[in-house]
Formats: structure tokens, C-alpha cells, sequence
């Protein structure tokens, strides 16, 4: 490569999170105070309240059930290649 050095971009969450004000553009702070006023005033969708989920008659929920859903949905087994659970994403 010539004495070049290959610099790979590779997103930080932790060092992106938070950029200083005057690095960003004018035209771009602008328009991210607004969403920022706008998402404060938003009411939150944990405060919304969501209708219950459909329950298939004679497969009632019970707690054991609820235990192994939330247990399944960490678990990185059952991803493609054991290594990313639901969770993760979602």
C-alpha cells in the first residue's frame, strides 16, 4: 500500500452519543433542536397504553409461560449463529 494506512470507520455508540453542539452544522442544529422539542413534547409509548395481546383459546398465558418467553428471548442459541439473541435488537 505505499506507506498509506488504512482507516477503518467503525461506529462508536459510546463516542457518538455525545457530540458538542459546535461541531454540528447550523442548518443541521436547527433541525435537531426542533425533533428534540417536538420528541419532548411526545407523549412516550411506555406512557400510551397498549391493548393485551391476542391469546390463542385453550394456550392461556401463565407465569411459567411468560418466564420462558423472556428467557428465550435473550438467549443467543437460538439465533443463526449463536451469537446475537431477539433481545439484541429488538
Amino acid at each position: 500500500m505505499g506507506g498509506r494506512t488504512r482507516v477503518r470507520f467503525r461506529a462508536d455508540p459510546i463516542r457518538t452519543r455525545n457530540v458538542p453542539m459546535a461541531n454540528i452544522p447550523i442548518s443541521l442544529r436547527s433541525q435537531l433542536l426542533s425533533l428534540a422539542a417536538t420528541a419532548a413534547l411526545t407523549p412516550s409509548l411506555a406512557a400510551q397504553a397498549l391493548p393485551a395481546p391476542p391469546v390463542p383459546a385453550g394456550n392461556a398465558i401463565t407465569p411459567a409461560k411468560a418466564v420462558l418467553g423472556k428467557i428465550l428471548f435473550w438467549e443467543e442459541q437460538m439465533s443463526s449463529n449463536n451469537r446475537v439473541a431477539c433481545g439484541t435488537c429488538h
